[in-house]
């Protein structure tokens, strides 16, 4: 049985039924049948009245009149297609639940910042980030996908908070986190506060690609890769070389998608289909140096010059 909140009649039907599911921690499909009071399999007027009252929402019976009726079929129940439609993204949900001290509580919080850290460590955007924990590249990062990147990534985050982390990211209640709401939580979160506890500095974002254009216009010189970004490219090189390709073939093979650049996914992707020994950090450290004009791709130039330097033979 689920447990209620206390009323707040300022807020709407929609928003209040979610955040007391996610309260209980209640799937939004399995929600349908949690207010289903008489069991039938159908959700009535009176099942969603009784239910109402019983959660101790405060709506007045009129209120979930109306909400009732703009959901049910002709028949007078709520299928769960229309269940899902109206309360997938409900205005003001984030204000009920801020209400309740059940938005982001602390150790939520501190799981985001320690997200948001690991992608400004690797000069990852938000968006790079996304594809970074997306690792079956299904344009969803599941649970499996979180908690396999958290891994990899070493955030020292257990596998019971990773799955409390992504039910407060999956805002859909879908099993899935979406890109809108990776965007909105983690690039929300306080990164600086994990690196600067960890004696790490980095300049600012603007500065962190390298100042791509120079005051001429001109591109300006690549820093020299880190010890983990070089043994990347050796093995890189080493994969071209074993496979008699040009670098330019190179590009071409890594290119998975072959759209004409190279993407974090195809990166990911090419890495492991040819078998190469190389980790989840080292794959978006090297990204995120050939990436050096911060556009979310490698351009064929980056990587032409990137393999100029790179030792095969040190492979």
């Amino acid at each position: 049985r689920m447990e209620g909140m206390s009323a707040a009649q300022e807020h709407s039907p929609a928003a209040l039924i979610v955040a007391t599911l996610k309260h209980n921690d209640v799937a939004l499909a399995e929600g349908l049948d949690a207010f289903d009071q008489d069991g039938d399999g159908k959700l009535s007027l009176q099942d969603m009245v009784l239910s109402c009252k019983d959660l101790n929402l405060g709506l007045s019976d009129e209120t979930v009149t109306r909400f009732h009726a703009s959901m049910a079929n002709a028949e007078g129940f709520i299928e769960l297609d229309a269940w899902l439609k109206a309360l997938e993204h409900p205005a003001g949900l984030e204000n009920v639940l801020q209400s309740r001290g059940l938005a982001e509580p602390e150790r939520i919080s501190q799981m985001l910042n320690k997200i948001a850290a690991a992608l400004e460590f690797n000069q990852l955007s938000v968006a790079e980030g996304f594809d970074a924990f997306d690792a079956d590249g299904d344009g969803f990062i599941s649970y499996d996908d979180l908690n396999a990147t958290a891994l990899s990534l070493e955030l020292a985050i257990p596998s019971s908070d990773v799955e409390r982390l992504h039910r407060h990211m999956d805002t859909s209640s879908t099993g899935l986190i979406t890109l809108e709401s990776f965007t909105a939580l983690v690039g929300s979160a306080d990164a600086q506060s994990v690196l600067q506890s960890r004696g790490v500095a980095l300049p600012p974002a603007d500065e962190q690609k390298g100042e791509a254009a120079g005051a001429s216009g001109g591109p300006a010189a690549a820093a020299p890769p880190s010890t983990e970004v070089q043994d990347a490219l050796n093995t890189v090189a080493a994969t071209v070389s074993f496979n008699q390709l040009s670098a330019d073939d190179g590009y071409d093979a890594f290119d998975v998608d072959e759209d004409g650049q190279v993407s974090l996914p195809d990166l990911r992707s090419a890495v492991q289909t040819l078998q190469m020994d190389m980790s989840e950090v080292s794959v978006l450290a090297l990204f995120s140096y050939l990436d050096d004009g911060g556009t979310g791709a490698v351009s064929r130039g980056s990587w032409n010059r990137a393999l100029a330097t790179a030792n095969a033979d040190a492979v």
